[in-house]
């Protein structure tokens, strides 16, 4: 994680309490992955451009998670966080916090795709000021224009895969290839970025 950020730097992880990686993917269930040799780097770059991608690719274990359970997030606890990717039910779901005049997203945090299998989606979501996009295998399924403001409110916190740090909403799945940007990601990119995931695939195959 963090080799989209300026830079393109890498950043390791640390498994804790039976998470664990195979094959380049995150396994998780049971415990979570901490990546908090990013947070700082991540925080002050996202800070400079006030804008968020989040790319990576999920499968889900289960259809029906529920806390919303913590797919990745940078937080402090379930109520105190920056931003939050979610599994809500059948949903995936965002929270975003902003120094500006945002829709409230409820608790859940805001629907941006309904999940149905448990096949590898290759996700996107980014934001600027004002816009706010979820890309599933490169096509756009979801745009908002009432989340506004930069994101100078973030404070140290801790980043995180696959649970919560202080209360257990953990999320059944793999997780592979993140990366984190602090830029914004239009529609061209996404496609070719979600067809660059599946030529991957299809030579592992």
């Amino acid at each position: 994680p963090g080799r989209g950020l300026q830079g393109r730097r890498v950043f390791p992880l640390q498994a804790i309490d039976g998470a664990r990686a195979e094959d380049g993917r995150l396994i998780l269930g049971e415990g979570m992955f901490v990546g908090d040799a990013a947070e700082a780097y991540l925080r002050a770059a996202c800070q400079r451009s006030n804008e968020l991608s989040i790319e990576m690719t999920l499968a889900a274990r289960e259809i029906d998670q529920r806390g919303p359970a913590r797919i990745v997030t940078l937080s402090s606890e379930s109520q105190q966080t920056s931003f939050t990717v979610g599994q809500n039910y059948g949903h995936l779901v965002f929270r975003l916090r902003t120094d500006g005049r945002s829709r409230p997203p409820g608790h859940n945090g805001i629907k941006l795709y309904e999940i149905t299998d448990r096949k590898p989606r290759h996700v996107i979501i980014s934001y600027r000021d004002a816009e706010l996009v979820c890309y599933i295998d490169g096509q756009l399924v979801r745009r908002l224009d009432d989340t506004t403001g930069g994101l100078s409110n973030w404070s140290q916190q801790h980043l995180l895969f696959g649970d919560e740090c202080n209360e257990k909403r953990p999320w059944k799945g793999t997780i592979e290839g993140v990366v984190l940007y602090n830029r914004f990601i239009d529609e061209d990119e996404a496609r070719a970025n979600a067809a660059a995931y599946q030529r991957g695939r299809d030579r592992e195959d």
